[in-house]
C-alpha cells in the first residue's frame, strides 16, 4: 500500500527534508519539459502526474506541487 502524508487544507504535511527533495524533482521535471502539440507548457497537472509516475511510493497532489514551486 502506498503511504501518503496527511493533507491539511489541500497542502500535504511534509517534513522540510521531504519538501526539499520533492522540490528538486519537480524543478527537474519542469526544466526538462519539451512542448508538444498536446502540451504547450508544463502546467501543474503535467508536473504532478509526471512526478507521481516517477515516484509511485511518494505521490503528491496539485496543491502541494504549486506550493513547492511557488505557483
Amino acid at each position: 500500500m502506498v503511504k501518503t502524508p496527511p493533507e491539511v487544507n489541500g497542502i500535504m504535511d511534509l517534513t522540510d527534508q521531504e519538501k526539499a527533495n520533492i522540490k528538486v524533482k519537480l524543478q527537474m521535471i519542469k526544466a526538462g519539459f519539451v512542448a508538444s502539440d498536446d502540451q504547450q507548457a508544463p502546467d501543474t497537472f503535467y508536473i504532478t502526474a509526471t512526478y507521481n509516475q516517477q515516484n509511485p511510493t511518494t505521490p503528491i497532489n496539485g496543491d502541494t506541487c504549486e506550493m513547492l514551486l511557488g505557483n
